[in-house]
């Protein structure tokens, strides 16, 4: 009885990296890269690694974010928000996300996460009715999300 408890073991556990492999290899050949530091329109995988993102852009409007067993540090403290604000749309599998913000901005965070963790920042009192808005829309399994 143990040997075929341990034979299904095994099994299973070379199928579940089958899978898990031929989804990230998958992820990397549909997932279109655009991560020039001026452009307003980004998609960022990271797909079996990190991967760290500046943003110089004039009027950055959208964000999109991948990962797979990896991680992402995206630095947009030195980007300017678009005037219609700011949309950030992340999916979590296995990873995490650090997000830095430029200082000024309304942050609405708006995650769902199983079996993960995240870390927003403490809202600006005095901020003006016309304070750029970075929403962030985050699916987290087993990652998470720090936005500062």
């Amino acid at each position: 009885m143990m040997k075929r408890v341990l034979k299904f073991t095994v099994i299973g556990w070379i199928l579940l990296n089958v899978v898990i492999s031929g989804v990230g290899i998958a992820l990397r050949f549909f997932v279109k890269v655009r991560e020039d530091p001026e452009d307003d329109d980004v998609s960022l995988p990271a797909v079996f690694g990190s991967r760290d993102f500046v943003s110089e852009a004039t009027s950055l409007n959208y964000v999109r974010v991948v990962i797979y067993c990896g991680g992402v540090r995206m630095d947009l403290s030195s980007a300017q928000i678009a005037p219609q604000g700011l949309e950030i749309k992340a999916t979590k599998i296995m990873g995490g996300i650090d997000i830095i913000v430029p200082t000024g901005c309304r942050v609405d965070l708006r995650p769902t996460t199983v079996m993960g963790g995240t870390i927003a920042p403490t809202p600006e009192e005095d901020l003006p009715d016309d304070a750029p808005e970075i929403t962030v829309r985050c699916m987290t399994l087993m990652g998470g999300l720090k936005v500062r």
